[in-house]
């Protein structure tokens, strides 16, 4: 059989296409079909965990509060508010629902007990502007512990 182009039947080179469906003795199954009683149902993933590691911290040391620049900046992409110093290196701190942003100012330069849940940090929106490194990627964020109880010392 010889096809021209654009012909029903015929591929985008002009030969003969294979006929449409299944071919002889194929079962189909559409795809969205329930599963036949004796298969178990499909298994769902597990939700995507966004700390880098699971847990609580605990942790003390003296609250440091830098008021982020209302410009675009390297300083407000960061986003480096609340940090806690003490032993070993600083904990950069983030409010949450049980211990808001006015709190955790008010706490500037008192000693306290954090207990906070790590956070990976969030990527830039590819459609926003952000500092670069040498090489054009996004600086890095740092990781941030979202604070989930605050105790003054």
């Amino acid at each position: 059989m010889t096809c021209a182009l654009g012909l029903a039947g015929c591929d985008s080179r002009g030969d003969p296409s294979p006929p449409a469906g299944p071919a002889p003795g194929d079962e189909e199954r559409p795809q969205d079909a329930a599963p036949a009683p004796d298969e178990p149902p499909p298994a769902e993933e597990p939700e995507a965990k966004t700390s880098p590691t699971d847990g609580l911290t605990v942790r003390e040391g003296e609250l440091e509060y830098t008021e982020l620049p209302r410009t675009k900046s390297v300083a407000a992409y960061m986003g480096v508010e609340f940090t806690l110093k003490g032993e070993g290196d600083p904990l950069v701190l983030e409010e949450s629902d049980a211990v808001s942003h006015e709190t955790l100012v008010g706490l500037h330069g008192k000693r306290v007990r954090v207990e906070c849940t790590p956070r990976a940090p969030t990527p830039p929106d590819p459609e926003s502007s952000y500092p670069t490194d040498m090489d054009g990627a996004p600086l890095p964020r740092p990781s941030k512990c979202v604070v989930s109880k605050l105790t003054p010392l």
